[in-house]
């Protein structure tokens, strides 16, 4: 039976959207996966850039870890670019 909660329809998976039923997708952003970035997001009146590495996608987010462990969800609507961390090649 479908789950009428459009998050429950979805899960996480890398760089592959799992869809309910089984089907697999590629995301915008799998090009992306795994790779230090920045993405440059707007909130209301703000800019900003947020520095960490894309692990997942779902249709209306991505996961970004900063540091080594921590993981945020951010809306694919604030997010207005996707730029290659320069500083990451910099520092390895």
């Amino acid at each position: 039976m479908a789950s009428s909660n459009p998050q429950a329809q979805n899960r996480w998976h890398g760089t592959e959207l799992i869809k309910e039923g089984g089907q697999a997708m590629q995301g915008a952003y799998a090009m992306w996966m795994g790779q230090p970035v920045v993405l440059q997001l707007t909130a209301g009146d703000m800019r900003m850039p947020l520095r960490g590495t894309l692990v997942g996608e779902s249709d209306n987010a991505v996961r970004l870890r900063l540091g080594k462990t921590w993981e945020v969800d951010i809306y694919k609507s604030m997010i207005l670019a996707v730029e290659e961390d320069n500083w990451a090649s910099i520092i390895t």
